[in-house]
């Protein structure tokens, strides 16, 4: 059974878990159109979270511009959806979800479902929880013919991803072992650690994470956030909340303005009874990104403070947030039962 508060490995790879549940209609994601564009420069972003939404809103318009020169090619639109995976991975938004889900389908439109992107969207399928889909996938790529080593390397990888998750612990731990064998990574080693948090052995997924660390290429700071807060985490999950908060603020100041740091550091100041300062945290959260789970914390928050005085907020946050889960839902059931919101 994997740890409650564990922020699912999955994340690394545009994948999710339930603290990354999408929410919809974020500050973050404006799609009145079908067509994003970039509304801000990556040099004229307030924070490191903005800036590498620019970079990703850019990877964007950049694959749109390569569809005009190719509108009868699969390819730029498999790109356009690990795109939109990317944006999905830091907003948690829903359309940012169904836009790569979309994009992938226009792909199979375009290349017939013998040869479409089966990886990608066993990838997708894997984020959303749709689970069938994406073992489905997982297998026709393995048969392909034709499969370089690095393209291997990834179908292995995300197979025993789907083993962890879905309950085969033991073969997972097996294939996670022989990725780190054939070919020792960032990826390799944090997986490593997704397991032992699986079966709740800390120490060792605290070592992984620290050997995960230590391989970060170009010490990219979305990365070496990433795995501090998987650290806070680990702690957050033994109640050593002195030394979660310590994980947490490190993230923050690796990768700051990432409202999935912001919302654990509000998660120990309320188990720490700063009611207050959780409460400012989570409006703040709920304000940029009007995620249904936010909404929830905050609901809670503001019942812990004075259950009568706050009862009607309280009760609206909970059914605007009560709407958004089911919106979810109509489009990703499993995501939504899996965590069992």
């Amino acid at each position: 059974m994997l740890p409650a508060a564990w922020l699912a490995l999955s994340l690394m790879l545009g994948t999710t878990s339930a603290s990354a549940l999408p929410g919809d209609h974020s500050r973050y994601t404006k799609p009145e159109t079908d067509i994003v564009r970039a509304e801000r420069s990556p040099a004229a972003a307030a924070n490191d979270f903005e800036r590498e939404l620019a970079r990703v809103d850019d990877a964007i318009a950049a694959t749109r511009k390569r569809m005009e020169a190719q509108p009868d090619s699969w390819l730029p639109w498999e790109t356009l959806a690990n795109n939109y995976l990317d944006r999905a991975r830091l907003t948690g938004a829903v359309h940012d979800y169904r836009a790569a889900d979309s994009s992938i389908a226009k792909a199979f439109t375009l290349s017939g479902e013998q040869s479409g992107p089966f990886l990608t969207r066993a990838g997708i399928s894997l984020a959303v929880h749709r689970r069938d889909q994406a073992l489905a996938d997982l297998d026709t790529a393995r048969k392909a013919i034709l499969i370089d080593p690095k393209t291997r390397q990834r179908i292995n990888g995300l197979n025993a991803d789907a083993l962890l998750r879905y309950g085969d612990v033991e073969q997972a731990a097996s294939m996670f072992q022989q990725l780190e064998r054939q070919k020792p990574s960032m990826l390799s080693a944090a997986r490593l650690a997704h397991y032992h948090a699986a079966i709740s052995d800390y120490d060792q997924a605290s070592q992984w994470l620290a050997v995960a660390e230590g391989r970060v290429v170009g010490q990219s700071s979305y990365q070496l956030a990433w795995l501090k807060l998987q650290h806070g985490i680990l702690a957050l999950e033994q109640n050593h909340l002195d030394k979660a908060l310590e994980h947490f603020k490190e993230a923050d100041s690796t990768f700051g303005g990432y409202w999935l740091i912001e919302e654990h550091i509000a998660e120990v100041d309320t188990r720490q009874g700063r009611l207050e300062d959780a409460e400012v945290r989570y409006r703040d959260i709920v304000d940029r990104t009007q995620l249904p789970q936010m909404m929830t914390a905050l609901a809670g928050v503001l019942e812990a403070r004075d259950a009568g005085a706050n009862a009607t907020e309280a009760a609206s946050l909970r059914q605007r947030a009560q709407l958004l889960f089911d919106d979810i839902a109509g489009d990703f059931p499993d995501f939504v039962t899996d965590h069992s919101f």
